[in-house]
């Protein structure tokens, strides 16, 4: 599976399955050079988007995909994971309303 795209939807997908909220695809391929795809997502609480970073790591790791940057603080209160061309972001609710980063891409959320 090397298609962007495809490896975006699959993760999207994944993350919904396992009850992530709110979750946003955005393409930026035409918005900057430093990712194809960014996927954000709710958690509701540290422990779930913990586990769920964890759960996409070996999913990932399963379709063939091994270079996964993960970067988070102690709280999870926000883990970003960088992985062929796509950032995903998993926030608490609170951290992500405060973050926007909706806005930040221009989606209004959708």
């Amino acid at each position: 599976m090397k298609d962007s795209y495809l490896i975006a939807d699959t993760i999207s997908r994944f993350l919904e399955d396992h009850k992530l909220t709110d979750v946003l695809l955005i393409d930026l391929k035409d918005k900057c050079n430093i990712a194809d795809y960014m996927i954000i997502a709710t958690g509701s609480s540290g422990r779930q988007i913990s586990a769920v970073a964890e759960l996409l790591i070996m999913e990932l790791k399963t379709l063939g995909i091994k270079d996964t940057i993960v970067e988070g603080d102690a709280t999870c209160d926000w883990i970003l994971l960088d992985t062929c061309g796509i950032v995903v972001h998993l926030f608490k609710g609170d951290i992500r309303a405060y973050y926007n980063l909706e806005a930040l891409w221009n989606t209004n959320g959708k």
